[in-house]
């Protein structure tokens, strides 16, 4: 039998005596430099830990000095978190079925880029404050990410400040480079009103709008084509392109929309399209797809399938 014995000698003793007595305590340390008493080291424990920064008064516990400091964080935090006093008026004719501070939800419409959503927002005293899919709706089928922040748009700073800030006109003086500077509604009005006579009947002026379906903007053009009877109008989408419509008039003689029913398609082909994704229906169709996505008992109709190309 081979025994290894270790040499005492080779062994280092982390132990040092106290001062007082012949009893001995651990030394610990955090680091070598603490361990060889390095002066960076030590002036380094200076500024992260000041002298008598954990020094408590005398009579006072660690544990107790902890409770009081505590105690008054949650003070100083909940003076500073308060709302700031307001007063609360009733209303001279209230609206029926409101009630001051109570939430409540209205219909509503966001579009973007040729995409209608149809929302309830969820408001507190005129303030809206959450969007959800109107179930309602027959299109009301959920919410992404850009209906979730479309309230913001409520909110922006600009908004704050009026009509004032909304416009930018570009100066042509030459020393001020090109810069922009704001200008409201009343400066912008003869501008607009001589490029409006200077084309006559339209010749030469034109407008360019992305996609859409507000019944108001279409009265807009409809009435600017009435005044300029030679004024081009062209939409251009340039999120989904302009794919789509040149297929739908080539096939039915007019551009069209498509409007899927994925819950009732056993299989799916996407040639080139998105239709879970950028596609202008993706809510409806995603909630369509995904019913007949349960391999449960309960899918009657089964499993689709999905093709992409």
């Amino acid at each position: 039998m081979i025994s290894n014995e270790s040499d005492s000698s080779a062994t280092e003793n982390l132990t040092s005596s106290s001062a007082g007595g012949g009893s001995s305590k651990a030394n610990y340390w955090r680091s070598i430099s603490e361990l060889r008493g390095e002066a960076e080291f030590n002036e380094y424990l200076d500024r992260e830990f000041p002298v008598a920064a954990s020094e408590f008064p005398e009579g006072v516990s660690r544990r107790r000095w902890m409770q009081l400091m505590g105690a008054s964080l949650a003070v100083a935090g909940a003076a500073g978190c308060r709302y700031p006093k307001e007063t609360i008026e009733p209303f001279v004719i209230r609206p029926e079925g409101r009630v001051p501070g109570e939430n409540y939800e209205r219909a509503t419409n966001f579009e973007l880029a040729g995409r209608v959503y149809n929302l309830l927002v969820t408001c507190v005293d005129g303030r809206p404050l959450k969007v959800e899919p109107n179930k309602a709706h027959p299109s009301g089928a959920g919410t992404d990410a850009y209906a979730q922040a479309s309230v913001l748009q409520l909110y922006d700073p600009d908004r704050a400040r009026g009509d004032d800030g909304f416009l930018l006109r570009k100066s042509r003086l030459k020393e001020d480079n090109g810069r922009r500077f704001e200008v409201d509604w009343s400066e912008f009005d003869p501008v607009g009103r001589s490029v409006v006579e200077a084309s006559g009947d339209g010749a030469g002026f034109a407008v360019l709008l992305g996609p859409t379906s507000s019944p108001s903007l279409v009265r807009m053009v409809n009435a600017l084509k009435e005044r300029l009877p030679q004024a081009t109008v062209c939409q251009y989408d340039g999120v989904a392109g302009d794919v789509m419509g040149r297929a739908t008039k080539a096939a039915f003689g007019k551009q069209s929309r498509q409007v899927l029913d994925l819950e009732q398609a056993e299989v799916i082909v996407a040639l080139q399209a998105h239709i879970l994704g950028t596609d202008r229906s993706m809510l409806s169709n995603a909630v369509g797809f995904g019913k007949r996505r349960d391999p449960g008992p309960d899918n009657k109709a089964g499993m689709n399938r999905l093709y992409v190309v």
